[in-house]
C-alpha cells in the first residue's frame, strides 16, 4: 500500500472497525501495510499502547502524534460514546472538502506548467538570438533592436531566473493570501466558511461544547469569519445559543440564515451547520468550474505575450539587416 492521507487511513480504520475489527488489530495491520514510515510506526506505537497499556484510542494517537487536526474531536467523541460515529463524520466531511482542493489544483496545474514551459522556451530563443546577432549583427550594434537582443542575451539567466523565482513567489503569495486575493477571494471565502461549518457540526457532534466547537471551527479559516466565530464562543458562555445565532443574519445570505435559525430552534444547531456547509462548499466547486476556463485564458495571453516580447528582438533584428541591405542597393 502506497502513500495514504489521514482522512483515508481513518475512514478505513472506521470501515475495519465497524466490521468487528478491534480498533489496535485494524491500526496494526494498516501499520504493516502502508509505505509512509513514520505513519507506519506510529501506527504500530499506538496499537501496542491501546493493546498492552490498556490506552484508548484517542489517549494512543495524541501520544504518537496520528491525527493531531482531530484529536480533539476524537477525544471527546471518545469520551462521549460517539467514536465511532465522529470517525465516520471526521472521513465524510474531509472527503468533500479534499475532493474541492484536489479540483482547484487540477485546475491550476495546466497553466502553472504552460508559464514555466513558457518560460524554458524563452530562455531557449536567446540562443537563437545569439546566433542571429553574429549573423546579422555586424553595422548594428548602435541600433535598439541589437542592443535589446544583447541585453538578453547577455542577461539571459537572471532574467528568466528571477522570472521564475517571481512566479514562484507570486504563487506562494497567492496561496497564503487567497482571502485577500480579488480573484481567489470569492472562492475562498466560500469554500473556508462552508469547511468552518462542516467542521463545527462535527465538533458538536462529538460532544465538544459550544464554545470550544466555535474557536476548534475558526482554527481552519482566516479572514472576517474567524474573528466571527472566536467572537461567538466568547458569548456563547454568556448568551443563549438562539440569540447568538440571530447575530449571524447580518453576515449571511437569508435563506441559508433561515436554515440555521429552523435547525437551532428545532435543537439540531449541528444539522443546521452541516447542511450549510455543504451548501457552500457545493458553490465552491461550482465556482472553480467557472474560474478554471477563465485562469487558463489569462495563462494563454499571458504567455502569448511574453512569447511576442522574446521573439521582437529576432524579427527587429532581421528587419533592421534587410533595411541596411536594401538600403546599401
Amino acid at each position: 500500500m502506497g502513500k495514504i492521507s489521514d482522512v483515508e487511513l481513518l475512514k478505513s480504520i472506521y470501515f475495519m472497525h465497524s466490521a468487528g475489527v478491534p480498533i489496535h488489530e485494524a491500526m496494526r495491520e494498516f501499520g504493516s501495510r502502508i509505505n509512509d514510515v513514520r505513519k507506519a510506526d506510529s501506527l504500530i506505537m499506538a496499537a501496542d499502547l491501546m493493546e498492552k497499556q490498556g490506552a484508548n484510542f484517542a489517549g494512543a494517537i495524541e501520544q504518537v502524534g496520528l491525527f493531531p487536526n482531530f484529536v480533539k474531536v476524537l477525544k471527546i467523541g471518545q469520551d462521549t460514546g460517539n467514536l465511532t460515529v465522529v470517525m465516520r463524520e471526521i472521513a465524510d466531511a474531509q472527503e468533500k472538502i479534499e475532493a474541492v482542493g484536489r479540483k482547484l489544483k487540477g485546475s491550476l496545474y495546466y497553466p502553472i506548467i504552460l508559464m514555466f514551459i513558457s518560460i524554458g522556451l524563452g530562455l531557449g530563443l536567446t540562443f537563437v538570438i545569439e546566433n542571429l546577432m553574429k549573423g546579422f549583427g555586424k553595422g548594428l550594434e548602435a541600433t535598439f533592436a541589437f542592443k535589446f537582443a544583447d541585453f538578453l542575451v547577455r542577461f539571459r539567466y537572471f532574467v528568466f531566473g528571477g522570472y521564475a523565482l517571481g512566479l514562484v513567489l507570486l504563487i506562494v503569495f497567492s496561496i497564503k493570501n487567497a482571502y485577500k486575493m480579488p480573484v481567489l477571494k470569492g472562492f475562498y471565502n466560500t469554500f473556508a466558511l462552508g469547511r468552518a461549518f462542516k467542521l463545527f457540526a462535527l465538533a458538536l457532534r462529538s460532544g465538544l461544547p459550544l464554545a470550544d466547537s466555535f474557536i476548534f471551527a475558526s482554527q481552519t479559516m482566516k479572514g472576517a469569519w474567524s474573528g466571527i466565530f472566536l467572537q461567538m464562543s466568547e458569548e456563547s458562555k454568556t448568551r443563549n445559543i438562539n440569540d447568538i445565532i440571530d447575530d449571524f443574519e447580518d453576515y449571511m445570505n437569508p435563506d441559508a440564515f433561515l436554515v440555521l435559525r429552523s435547525a437551532t430552534k428545532a435543537g439540531n444547531i449541528h444539522i443546521g451547520f452541516e447542511s450549510i456547509g455543504d451548501r457552500e462548499i457545493d458553490k465552491a466547486f461550482v465556482k472553480i468550474t467557472t474560474f478554471s476556463p477563465l485562469v487558463n485564458a489569462i495563462a494563454f495571453i499571458y504567455v502569448a505575450l511574453q512569447i511576442v516580447v522574446v521573439m521582437s528582438p529576432i524579427y527587429m533584428l532581421i528587419f533592421t539587416f534587410m533595411d541596411k541591405v536594401g538600403g546599401t542597393k
